[in-house]
Order: C-alpha cells, then structure tokens, then sequence
C-alpha cells in the first residue's frame, strides 16, 4: 500500500473530505490530492505529523505513514 492510499483510506474512516483535511491541517487542497493520487512523494515528517494529528491515527498508523 503507498502513501497516498493509506492517508485516503484514514481519511475516510474519519469521515472527512479532502478540503476538510486540508484546512484542518493547514496545507492546500491540490496537495492532499496530489499525496492521495501519488503525484506527489510522501511528505517531511511535520506534514504527516499534522496530518496524523488531525485524522486521529493511533500510534501504529502513524509509524506506518512513515
């Protein structure tokens, strides 16, 4: 599974849409698609973090994101 398909699928199971990730999170909406669809590398270690905080992924989520 890459990046972009386990940050989709915490995502949905948080129930929130892509523009709702991004202002939660403070990045733009193009970016989490781009993350999301794998235009886009894995992000530095503060956007995850930011992004793991706001989707309420556990521990292990988070270390998987890394």
């Amino acid at each position: 599974m890459t990046f972009g398909q386990r940050l989709r699928e915490l995502r949905k199971a948080k129930g929130i849409t892509q523009r709702e990730l991004a202002q939660k999170t403070g990045i733009s909406f193009a970016y989490v698609s781009k993350l999301e669809t794998g235009v886009m590398p894995p992000p530095r270690q503060k956007i995850i973090l930011a992004l793991a905080k706001v989707l309420g992924a556990n521990n292990a989520d988070t270390d998987e994101l890394f």
